[in-house]
């Protein structure tokens, strides 16, 4: 994270891929290499008032605080927490949850999305799949209606947490539930070629990988 001051108030603005919230993450798809909106994003300001800022100060070490968005993100392939809630470690002190109830696991099979509908679709529904676990976490049983409602709390969560969490999620239920479709996503290769105006990663886990090409406007 960087500092800068915009009239009287001081910002911070994402300067690297670990400062994402996961909602930032799920913009970046969205950007058209406007540099203005890049900033937005980075920094939660509003895009019409940055657009009508006028003079900023330390301008250009602004724009270069957010020019980590040309470059491919990458993310740890495993977490031990998510947002503010830590997880369940195995015997190994790794992230291995094991889903024991049949409606949330038919919960997660419902909300799964597959390859066809696009590498923003699937990443996106990262979140829904944390959320179903982490309500159960949080309250100690399981409510479906409750977990829907945490999805935008997930949203707001790092992703350094959710990305690699949420891959592990699509994945277990690919493995349990193989060959259920065909066009259910071959997660290393589906996201190395899906490219919607970004790179994405080799890998499933904490890897999606969108960069974005900025130009001035």
């Amino acid at each position: 994270m960087i500092k800068f001051k915009l009239g009287n108030k001081t910002v911070n603005v994402a300067s690297t891929w670990e400062d994402l919230t996961f909602r930032q993450f799920l913009g970046v798809f969205k950007l058209d290499g406007d540099i203005l909106k890049a900033i937005s994003l980075c920094s939660g300001l509003d895009y019409e008032i940055l657009k009508k800022a006028g003079v900023i100060v330390g301008l250009e070490s602004l724009i270069t605080a957010v020019q980590f968005l040309n470059t491919p993100a990458k993310y740890p392939d495993t977490t031990t927490q998510i947002g503010k809630y830590k997880l369940p470690l195995d015997s190994k002190g790794e992230f291995n949850p094991q889903l024991k109830r049949l409606d949330q696991f038919e919960d997660m099979r419902k909300a799964m999305v597959f390859s066809d509908k696009g590498i923003v679709a699937v990443t996106e529904a990262y979140a829904t799949y944390c959320a179903i676990y982490l309500q159960e976490l949080r309250d100690g049983e399981y409510s479906y209606d409750k977990a829907k409602g945490m999805i935008e709390e997930v949203k707001d969560m790092p992703a350094k947490e959710v990305i690699p969490a949420g891959s592990f999620f699509l994945i277990k239920l690919m493995n349990l539930l193989g060959g259920i479709k065909k066009t259910s996503p071959n997660i290393s290769q589906s996201q190395k070629k899906s490219k919607p105006g970004l790179t994405t990663s080799k890998k499933p886990s904490g890897s999606t990988r969108p960069s974005r090409k900025y130009r001035r406007k």
